[in-house]
């Protein structure tokens, strides 16, 4: 798991945040929030959760409980007992299920835009696989960059197309097939966890 362990800049204030990023993106898009809260006295741990990022990209079965448990590895290997966490879209998710699981070592819980807490079983019907992986397959820089524009209100090229970019550049990786599988596998069990939560 590939983190970055990020000290405070202001007065140390004692608190560690752990920043869980969604399924689209990785830690690094956190960039302002990590600079908010190292001025504001906080250690900031942002990692890039398994399947995403610069992480390994096993080809294993994803779940909430497992992601939430490799958070917990990693606060443990970093001596960290007790965090407030921040997190966005499906790191809701992941969160939840970090204060869920381990009550004792989350302080405060932030949720942004969390996926789950509606019922996606009429808006969302299930999708075979094979359907999932053929759609990521396709993607291109033109498609990526439209997809990305869906989260924000306002495009700035100077500050967004650098996401684009990353996109693109793991299209072009031989891992990329192994990319779309982890992906792809994600999204079933994004849903199927919301369903029963």
């Amino acid at each position: 798991m590939a983190y970055m362990d990020i000290l405070p800049q202001g007065t140390p204030n004692g608190r560690t945040a752990l920043l869980i990023h969604g399924k689209n993106f990785y830690g690094a898009y956190f960039e302002n929030v990590i600079a908010g809260l190292t001025q504001k006295g906080f250690r900031v741990v942002v990692p890039d959760q398994i399947g995403f990022g610069k992480s390994s990209h096993p080809d294993v079965h994803y779940s909430f409980d497992v992601l939430a448990k490799t958070n917990v590895d990693l606060l443990d290997h970093l001596k960290v007992e007790q965090v407030d966490v921040p997190a966005h879209s499906v790191g809701g998710m992941i969160a939840m299920r970090l204060a869920r699981q381990y009550p004792e070592r989350v302080s405060r819980l932030a949720l942004e835009n969390p996926i789950g807490l509606e019922d996606y079983r009429l808006s969302l019907p299930p999708t075979p696989l094979e359907k999932l992986y053929s759609s990521v397959m396709k993607q291109d820089t033109d498609k990526y960059r439209a997809f990305v524009k869906r989260y924000v209100v306002t495009w700035d090229p100077a500050l967004y197309e650098r996401f684009v970019e990353v996109g693109s550049r793991i299209g072009l990786s031989p891992q990329f097939p192994r990319w779309v599988s982890v992906f792809a596998s994600y999204v079933p069990n994004v849903v199927r966890a919301a369903r029963n939560l």
